[in-house]
């Protein structure tokens, strides 16, 4: 498509938070989960997918779907309900992660982590609770890390279907990491020991 030079009243009427330059992006990265995990070699080095449960900032989501696309994550599942979606705000924030990284909004976030696990994957939840540090898991090849609300944390139901609940280092118990800080760590270190493999 051709680029059309224009006045800013025309792009504010298409976002009110542009930097002077607005693009039409025709289509999504697809993301034919089911189909995907049906494939062995998909992934040399084995597959990570995120899934978000209770994120409801969607600077947050921006801020994880840019880290998500250069970690190489494969994915990310949102919940339909109570959870920020991608607007143009989480895309903006995301700076180019949300045309990378596929994104798959599901009914039931327990259901779908459920047929991860079915398919081989290992279910890894972030929570202060958790049994084993960070820098202490070693993650499964084919891997989903969940991510809760800052507040809340994971809900119970999600928080049971994982195989293992992983915690990061923190020098203040009553504090908390901001999720997309918290997301970045560890898919920082499961990079790194998906190089090392």
């Amino acid at each position: 498509m051709p680029t059309k030079v224009v006045s800013a009243s025309v792009l504010d009427r298409i976002c009110s938070t542009h930097q002077g330059v607005v693009a039409r992006v025709a289509s999504s990265p697809k993301f034919d989960w089911p189909e995907e995990l049906t494939q062995e070699d998909s992934a040399a080095y084995g597959r990570t997918y995120l899934a978000l449960d209770g994120i409801t900032d969607p600077q947050n989501l921006g801020a994880i779907m840019r880290t998500a696309w250069l970690m190489g994550v494969q994915g990310v599942f949102l919940p339909e309900r109570r959870a920020a979606h991608l607007t143009p705000a989480a895309i903006k924030v995301a700076s180019g992660g949300a045309e990378h990284v596929p994104v798959e909004v599901v009914d039931s976030l327990p259901k779908a982590l459920e047929t991860l696990k079915n398919k081989g994957f290992w279910v890894y939840g972030l929570s202060a609770e958790g049994a084993v540090g960070l820098w202490q898991q070693e993650f499964a090849a084919d891997s989903v890390i969940v991510v809760g609300a800052e507040d809340r944390g994971l809900r119970p139901g999600v928080e049971k279907i994982c195989d293992q609940l992983v915690s990061i280092p923190q020098v203040d118990v009553n504090a908390s990491y901001n999720a997309s800080v918290a997301a970045a760590l560890v898919m920082a270190e499961v990079t790194r020991q998906r190089k090392n493999r």
